[in-house]
């Protein structure tokens, strides 16, 4: 289930050794300990020890303050405190705990906050001790993170491999996705076709049930992230339910697909965003390509990638995000002629922006793994 490539001559990377230039690790695995911890949010001394017992009982660690928000799968809390926490972790699993008896002011509360159950502690030992076994026993769900040119020439690509990079970068799982078949491949543009692992036409046969981690393990590591693209071959396609079951695996999902892809029943991403180079041209076939994502997608939240020229521009970031009715999310300066993420270094440019990018994300309790 392998493929053994041609050695790409001409290329920055030295094909019989591959080194990448990104001195990386292999990403966490998607149940990593140092992954699996549980926040707690409450007053009462005697409930945080019963809560931190049954946590460390199902085989996680508790959260503290020092614990990236992107580590943290789920929430207890106190049932007085419900709002606070699904204010504080708006796309986190919530469980409510007390000592005393529920009555139906506090279901009430449990049911309009959205926790998954309220569990009265010592008594419910063994429920809330299940409730959080599931989650170690499931594999999560990536953050979907689709990139999509507005217009031809507008870097959606460079984009997707940075952000891939970026997550990676933090330590945390990432996989990009080349649902372009007639993209030219991303294994070419960052020059490591020669790197074995699986391709979309050794996944024909796959569907969307199975496992994750199976995939993960059998994609080409590239620069700390994990790559699935084409192989070349004649009626090669995109396998809609490998990228379902791929967005059951914790961390970053990075899809850099164009919107005839084929993938919208199966997967919708958390974010598209939108890669945009202001002109007049280009902000008017962006307004058509928005169009036609908000009828695609009608749930995704859409964000403008904004890449600016190295000089002064004629159309300034408000004025694109009033024309287009999308909030410029991530705006970088182009790089220079030739540039790719992962062989180039831009440390101020568009991987910069892609790392604070991510940052926000994890800062508003959007973690890999969590969305």
């Amino acid at each position: 289930m392998t493929h053994v490539f041609p050695r790409v001559e001409h290329g920055r990377r030295d094909p019989s050794t591959f080194v990448s230039r990104i001195p990386l690790d292999a990403p966490p695995s998607p149940h990593d300990h140092a992954s699996a911890t549980i926040a707690w949010l409450g007053n009462s001394g005697e409930l945080e020890t019963l809560v931190r017992d049954r946590v460390q009982a199902a085989g996680f660690d508790v959260a503290t303050a020092k614990t990236p928000r992107g580590h943290v799968r789920a929430v207890v809390c106190e049932a007085s405190l419900l709002a606070s926490a699904a204010e504080t972790h708006p796309s986190l699993p919530l469980f409510a705990v007390c000592t005393h008896a529920p009555d139906q002011r506090d279901y009430q509360q449990a049911l309009a906050h959205g926790a998954r159950a309220l569990r009265l502690l010592p008594a419910e030992s063994s429920e809330l001790i299940n409730d959080l076994s599931s989650l170690a026993t499931s594999s999560g769900r990536s953050r979907v993170l689709a990139c999509l040119s507005g217009h031809g020439g507008a870097g959606s690509t460079s984009l997707a491999i940075a952000l891939a990079l970026a997550s990676s970068s933090r330590n945390m799982p990432a996989t990009l996705v080349d649902a372009d078949p007639f993209g030219g491949g991303i294994d070419t543009l960052v020059q490591a076709r020669h790197v074995a692992g699986a391709r979309w036409s050794d996944l024909g046969a796959a569907s969307g049930t199975t496992d994750a981690e199976v995939l993960l393990d059998a994609l080409p590591l590239i620069d700390g992230y994990r790559l699935l693209t084409f192989s070349g071959t004649r009626e090669e396609s995109v396998n809609p339910q490998v990228i379902a079951s791929l967005a059951n695996a914790p961390g970053t999902l990075v899809l850099d697909a164009p919107l005839g892809a084929g993938i919208e029943p199966h997967v919708s991403p958390d974010i598209t965003l939108v890669s945009v180079h202001p002109s007049e041209y280009a902000l008017a076939a962006t307004v058509r390509t928005l169009d036609v994502l908000r009828g695609v997608h009608p749930r995704t939240r859409i964000g403008i990638a904004l890449r600016t020229r190295r000089r002064g521009e004629s159309y300034r970031a408000r004025d694109v995000a009033e024309q287009l009715g999308a909030p410029i999310v991530l705006e970088y300066r182009s790089a220079r002629e030739g540039f790719v993420p992962g062989l180039d270094r831009d440390r101020k440019g568009i991987e910069a922006a892609c790392k604070r990018f991510l940052a926000k994300l994890a800062d508003s309790g959007m973690g890999g793994g969590s969305a």
